[in-house]
């Protein structure tokens, strides 16, 4: 298939354009501000949604009910509730969520290097995701920018994050927290994240320490560095090595949006085992338990 619509053509939307291009798509851009509408996408193509958080529930629901293949950026909706009636509109239909880091070339190395027990056993993850504004109004930082790490987590420890303390500040007195810390485990690993768009200091850092060595990826840099060390006698051993990983090969956005396409092109080839998403209406789902319950502990 290589007609299809892209409904929101703002920051992130026009992102998603150029990839589209590239990936040798025909285009057919819906957006309000342009004066078009979901209700003028009439032809059985494939939908991109890349609209703001708040609409991707009623939009996908909309589509899903028209027989669509439906691909939605993160999140997929706002609740788990909304995930769970998507999931029960889905069909054969592609549906699928951006949970980009589980498409990112370092991503997929952090979960090859832990399942390859090349740091040995893994004793925590924690992430960084801070910047200064912008301020929202609708979303807080757990849904704008820790559902990346949410989604992270889940995939790194093979399950769902069971979070047991959280902190949060309402610094702008905006309607919303702007800045969210929590704590969690998964299957025996420590998990913490701090996200925040009230902080002078931009992160974007995804650290995992294992007995055997560390994995400190920088998002921004577009950098992993891998560093194996031994304890010894409780300290650790001079011996240390340090490997770098320079990001290379297409962007993580465009193997994304490729990897739906492929799973729309199995589908059609009749290769059912191929054609569920890594980043499904489960995996949006799991990550929905988690916002939810965070959520419910935030201070307004």
């Amino acid at each position: 298939m290589d007609k299809v619509y892209l409904v929101g053509a703002g920051y992130w939307g026009s992102k998603v354009l150029e990839e589209l291009k590239g990936l040798g798509k025909e285009v057919s851009v819906i957006d309000a501000r342009q004066g078009t509408t979901i209700e003028q996408a009439t032809q059985p193509w494939p939908v991109i949604l890349a609209t703001p958080a708040d609409q991707h529930f009623e939009q996908a629901r909309y589509f899903l009910s028209r027989n669509r293949d439906v691909y939605v950026e993160k999140p997929m909706a706002q609740t788990q509730d909304e995930c769970e009636e998507l999931k029960k509109l889905e069909g054969d239909n592609i549906l699928m969520v951006g949970h980009i880091f589980i498409h990112h070339m370092h991503g997929q190395l952090i979960k090859k290097i832990i399942t390859n027990g090349d740091i040995g056993k893994i004793i925590s993850i924690k992430s960084e995701r801070t910047n200064w504004g912008i301020y929202q109004t609708k979303i807080t930082p757990v849904s704008s920018l820790a559902v990346h790490d949410i989604s992270f987590f889940n995939y790194l420890g093979d399950g769902v994050v069971n979070v047991n303390h959280v902190e949060s500040n309402n610094y702008t007195h905006n309607g919303v927290p702007d800045r969210v810390r929590f704590k969690g485990e998964i299957n025996g690993i420590h998990v913490e994240c701090d996200a925040s768009w009230y902080s002078p200091i931009r992160r974007r850092l995804v650290t995992v320490i294992g007995t055997e060595g560390t994995l400190v990826w920088d998002t921004d840099k577009e950098t992993l560095v891998k560093t194996n060390h031994m304890l010894v006698d409780g300290k650790l051993n001079k011996e240390v090595v340090s490997k770098t990983f320079e990001f290379e090969g297409p962007s993580p956005l465009s193997c994304e949006l490729k990897h739906f396409f492929d799973c729309i092109a199995y589908r059609e080839q009749g290769y059912p085992a191929l054609q569920r998403p890594k980043t499904n209406v489960d995996s949006a789902i799991d990550v929905a338990k988690v916002v939810d319950l965070i959520e419910s502990k935030l201070v307004y």
